[in-house]
């Protein structure tokens, strides 16, 4: 083990995987919530329990975004000792 952190190129993993949570909870949110959203088109393809699926899938995933950036997101940019 070395004293010196390992250099990242641009971003470093943090930053990537929020990265990579933002378009995997775009794509899910927006799927979902279309299917919500147009709720009479949607049970036209899926049954009710596919709905009442799609809508906890929303729900969570929108708490998992907002605790993302509450807690993640603004410790890296606020209150990260490295920053100070």
């Amino acid at each position: 083990m070395s004293k010196q952190r390992p250099r990242y190129d641009r971003f470093n993993y943090i930053e990537k995987s929020e990265y990579w949570a933002l378009v995997w909870g775009t794509i899910v949110m927006t799927l979902t919530g279309f299917a919500l959203w147009f709720e009479n088109q949607s049970m036209a393809w899926f049954s009710k329990i596919f709905l009442d699926v799609f809508e906890t899938i929303h729900y969570y995933e929108a708490w998992l975004a907002f605790l993302a950036i509450v807690v993640w997101h603004l410790y890296y940019v606020i209150f990260n000792p490295d920053v100070y």
